[in-house]
């Protein structure tokens, strides 16, 4: 046994190997509690409830909460950091300001800026999910919002049912630069590019756009099939598997930019069918085979593949 492998050993024994393996994980909610988010808020902490309570797959040992609102012109408390899920779900449950919506941009800077700034430097792992379907205010906080989050190495991801109007396009990727290349590509430069957009990049996390949900039930289904309650995130779908007919799409789990086991991302599929279109008739090759009739007649013809020859199936 070397020096270095007895040292480990010693020092586990001294402080005990919980202490090193397992220090405190920090997540976020904040949420946009304006009259128009009132399914998305409902469904928000339907999903929440569900998955503190072990039905998103591999759950993160999740040691602090915390979660916060906003809207325009005020920004709520903050609940946490608390290890007490109820009172996160209580929080949330009371997030929603009548006959409010449809002013734009909101203080979602700010609001992003004061829960993380409860976070502790020092952290084992930090994930804050935002819900909003409007821009943010103050887009100049841009920096001073990154900084914090670069501090205290969190990831944030976005989930947006509008961006006052129609969100655009977003870069899926798990690799960082190339997310931030996709993202300067479409929109000319880096400044252009919208403030929670370069926040996700800066980690390759997630935003993930989908339509406004008709019922709360609506809302925990899209978060339970597209967003990862760990603190591993999927890719982005692979190509259909098929040119033509059904084929699969897969993805992968990805954590710090390797890939680990699908478990760790939680809830969701990691494989799904495609469609693609009708594929041709089946047709053989040669046209001068005089058995043609004949072989058809013993072989038939096999769905969704052309015969090639005329003397195989």
């Amino acid at each position: 046994m070397n020096f270095t492998k007895l040292t480990k050993m010693v020092v586990l024994a001294l402080i005990g190997y919980s202490s090193i393996v397992s220090g405190k994980e920090y997540i976020g909610f904040v949420v946009d509690d304006t009259g128009s988010m009132k399914n998305e808020i409902q469904g928000v902490r339907d999903w929440i409830k569900q998955c503190v309570g072990g039905r998103c797959g591999d759950t993160p040992n999740v040691r602090e909460w915390l979660s916060i609102s906003f809207n325009d012109p005020s920004i709520g408390a903050v609940t946490g950091p608390t290890r007490d899920t109820n009172l996160i779900l209580r929080a949330v449950n009371g997030y929603f300001v009548p006959k409010s919506g449809g002013d734009c941009p909101e203080l979602a800077m700010k609001g992003l800026r004061k829960l993380a700034e409860r976070i502790p430097k020092t952290n084992d792992e930090c994930k804050i999910y935002f819900f909003s379907d409007a821009t943010p205010k103050h887009p100049e906080q841009l920096k001073v919002v990154d900084k914090i989050l670069k501090k205290r190495g969190c990831i944030l991801v976005s989930i947006l049912t509008g961006c006052c109007g129609p969100c655009p396009p977003y870069c899926n990727s798990p690799n960082p630069e190339h997310c931030k290349n996709q993202l300067k590509t479409y929109f000319g430069s880096m400044d252009a590019v919208p403030a929670l957009y370069r926040l996700s990049a800066r980690t390759a996390s997630p935003v993930h756009i989908i339509p406004k949900p008709r019922s709360a039930a609506a809302m925990v289904t899209t978060l339970r099939k597209e967003v990862s309650f760990g603190i591993a995130r999927w890719g982005p779908w692979s190509s259909c598997s098929a040119t033509c007919g059904k084929g699969s799409n897969t993805r992968r789990c990805y954590y710090k930019g390797k890939v680990v086991k699908t478990r760790k991302c939680g809830d969701g599929p990691s494989k799904r069918v495609c469609a693609m279109r009708a594929c041709p008739p089946c047709k053989d090759e040669r046209d001068d085979c005089l058995v043609v009739k004949l072989f058809h007649q013993l072989c038939g013809k096999v769905k969704g593949k052309c015969k090639k020859t005329c003397d195989q199936c």
